[in-house]
């Protein structure tokens, strides 16, 4: 397998491949996330460093596929990615239910959850949209990306795809562009979109974790 990631992805990829017995190898960018980094390595996949300011992941990840007859396990715009990460939203659907009043989710009279906030990237939020609207057809999705990185946002709202130049310390959220795949998913199932501030991701970050 070989797979690009800013690490999220490249996490999951490396523990498939080690669950499964074969071999991975994970293009990550060289200014990465030194705790994402270190967690691909721990499963045992192979990292391979690029520059982004001279290098195109996907390009990278191409050749390599293509040296070692490897496949390569794409982060997004792919239907089997969706469908596999889309159980996300099912299990949100199904903890919500028995969480009761003490669900952190806004809950409507019936019991059910009506609306699912999503940190907006590219693969989590088009399968959680899609799920979600499957599941709860009465729930509405708004997709929550940083206002440095919001080519969702501007996509969503100019009814095509939109390229920016993200800047923003969210290093999980540094697309350019939706993907052909994701902006027509997102174009039938997200209610709206809204970006949060950089002050504000900062703010969440000191709240979720310790120290």
């Amino acid at each position: 397998m070989v797979a690009y990631s800013s690490g999220n992805h490249g996490g999951a990829v490396a523990l498939a491949a080690r669950l499964l017995g074969v071999p991975a190898v994970v293009v990550v960018p060289a200014t990465g996330s030194p705790a994402k980094l270190a967690a691909i390595e721990g499963y045992g996949a192979q990292m391979y460093r690029y520059d982004p300011a001279r290098e195109r992941r996907a390009e990278v990840a191409a050749a390599i596929a293509a040296e070692r007859s490897m496949t390569i396990i794409r982060p997004f715009d792919d239907y089997d990615i969706v469908a596999g990460q889309g159980t996300l939203a099912i299990e949100l659907v199904e903890q919500a239910a028995q969480a009761g009043n003490g669900s952190r989710a806004r809950r409507a009279g019936d019991g059910r959850v009506d609306q699912v906030l999503v940190r907006w990237r590219r693969r989590a939020g088009r399968r959680v949209s899609t799920a979600v609207k499957a599941l709860l057809p009465g729930a509405s999705v708004i997709g929550v990306e940083p206002a440095g990185a919001d080519d969702t946002h501007r996509s969503f709202h100019a009814g095509h795809r939109v390229s920016v130049e993200p800047v923003t310390i969210a290093d999980g959220l540094l697309a350019q562009q939706p993907g052909e795949l994701t902006f027509a998913v997102n174009s039938r199932t997200l209610d709206d979109v809204v970006t949060v501030s950089e002050d504000a991701i900062a703010e969440a970050m000191r709240f979720c974790l310790p120290g």
